[in-house]
């Protein structure tokens, strides 16, 4: 059984109180980068592009977009098919 699919699962039999909190930015500075696949398609990219767009929009912070052939750091958001989530 793969991580990813073990993660989901843990995910999915957390008690329905249970919470987390994730500060993606704050006073309009961020320590997540958007990661996309190094050969994303189009629509990927889009995405990212519309995901920095919007959260720009609500915290005041540009997240940077790379491409996973970039060092993993500890603060991530994966779009598409990247080779961190392939190997989890």
């Amino acid at each position: 059984m793969n991580a990813l699919f073990k993660r989901r699962c843990i995910a999915f039999f957390l008690p329905a109180n249970a919470t987390a909190t994730v500060t993606l930015a704050n006073k309009g500075k961020s320590d997540y980068r958007i990661v996309i696949p190094s050969a994303a398609i189009p629509s990927e990219r889009y995405a990212a592009e519309e995901l920095q767009r919007y959260l720009e929009k609500i915290s005041g912070a540009k997240i940077p977009i790379v491409t996973d052939a970039e060092e993993p750091a500890s603060r991530e958001i994966l779009l598409g098919s990247t080779f961190r989530s392939e190997n989890s």
